[in-house]
């Protein structure tokens, strides 16, 4: 799998740049977005491998662990502007994992839990090691013992009824985390590219 997301890495073009540059948090210059999407191995399927065809043209977005990459999930760069199908597509069989598990090691006593991929990646970008949890739906019960070491759990909300069962559901799992709630209409990644850090760091906070 690592050599699929380095493939997809190394196929990124224009219009995949593009779109990362929207989704990249207001404060990081050039040099540092293009640092980012090397150190998270992001892609774009141009040239599938086979079996994945049915990714073409989508962001790829690897999870990287110690031992290498361990899942692969694929964002469609235009649904803000299209329909008929998902926004994220999963490989066939595979289980549901954390995102960006290199923030439990990097984080201090503080770790920030998102729902959704963009939103973690823009967190850690920015200082607030985070990582990412890709649906209310699919938590995993070693993912509590991951984060019970930590003296702060901080799930980073969504600004919709959406991000409230995020919070809900993550207090639930995790005894001692306190959500903090986006405002309506805003996520993390939101937040960050419109408003900057300091507004970002003023919610949480």
């Amino acid at each position: 799998m690592t050599a699929a997301a380095q493939r997809y890495h190394e196929s990124l073009d224009e219009p995949a740049y593009s779109y990362l540059e929207t989704r990249m948090p207001a404060d990081l210059d050039p040099a540092a977005q293009l640092d980012a999407v090397r150190t998270f191995l992001l892609g774009v399927v141009r040239d599938p491998i086979p079996g994945h065809e049915d990714y073409v043209g989508r962001l790829s977005i690897p999870y990287i662990t110690p031992s290498g990459v361990v899942a692969l999930r694929f964002r469609c760069m235009a649904h803000d502007k299209c329909e008929g199908h998902p926004k994220y597509l999963d490989l066939p069989g595979q289980e549901a994992r954390l995102y960006n598990v290199q923030a439990l090691r990097d984080a201090g006593d503080r770790i920030y839990v998102t729902s959704g991929e963009i939103d973690a990646f823009s967190a850690t970008l920015v200082g607030f090691p985070a990582v990412g949890v890709s649906g209310d739906q699919k938590w995993q019960a070693h993912w509590s013992r991951n984060l019970e070491d930590f003296e702060e759990v901080t799930p980073i909300c969504d600004g919709d009824e959406s991000g409230r069962r995020f919070g809900d559901m993550v207090r639930s799992k995790v005894e001692h985390a306190r959500p903090v709630h986006m405002p309506a209409g805003y996520d993390t990644n939101k937040i960050l590219v419109s408003e900057g850090v300091d507004a970002f760091k003023a919610l949480i906070n």
